[in-house]
């Protein structure tokens, strides 16, 4: 870890406080959820805020989750199809991929600063928070996961270059040989 550049690092640690903050997040919405069945089962006494709190807490975990999966490579993705093809036409896949990716996330940032936006009017039901405190979510979520997605794209990208340079060298060592 000392070798990487400060910009990996910082990466590193943004990642790490992430993926802390979303397991904090599901123990506290786990916690909420538990003492509001208990009161409201149990008690005969529910409470009026936990709803909207577990619901608030359980978007910025999701958005924050889908940080997390993107650096851990946890998305879904067929992969057996793009294995099948050569190096060189899989290069060009996975570019394609990549920039297909990058396009949706920019999309929904913007639709998320749109979000953003409009809950600067609106305030949640019980607990009156102005709602763009939970519609940020969604494109700072956008932010993280392009970066560790910018970051995921080029490992795999230069895995496959150095897979089709070191073919190239085997084949011309074999045709040197001959």
């Amino acid at each position: 870890m000392l070798n990487e550049n400060p910009l990996r690092r910082t990466f590193s640690v943004l990642n790490k406080i992430i993926e802390v903050t979303s397991v904090v997040i599901l123990v506290l919405v786990s916690l909420v959820v538990f003492y509001s069945v208990l009161l409201r089962y149990v008690f005969k006494s529910p409470l009026a805020w936990s709803e909207e709190v577990a619901r608030y807490m359980f978007i910025w975990m999701v958005f924050l989750g889908f940080s997390v999966a993107e650096k851990s490579g946890d998305h879904f993705r067929i992969e057996v199809f793009i294995e099948m093809v050569p190096p060189k036409i899989r290069l060009v896949i996975e570019i394609f991929l990549n920039l297909l990716i990058f396009y949706a996330l920019f999309v929904l940032f913007q639709e998320g600063i749109k979000y953003y936006d409009q809950g600067k009017s609106g305030l949640s039901t019980i607990l009156e928070m102005p709602l763009n405190y939970i519609y940020i979510a969604l494109p700072v979520s956008m932010v993280l996961t392009f970066l560790n997605r910018l970051d995921t794209a080029q490992k795999q990208i230069r895995n496959l270059l150095g897979h089709i340079q070191r073919e190239a060298t085997e084949k011309k060592a074999g045709g040197d040989s001959e």
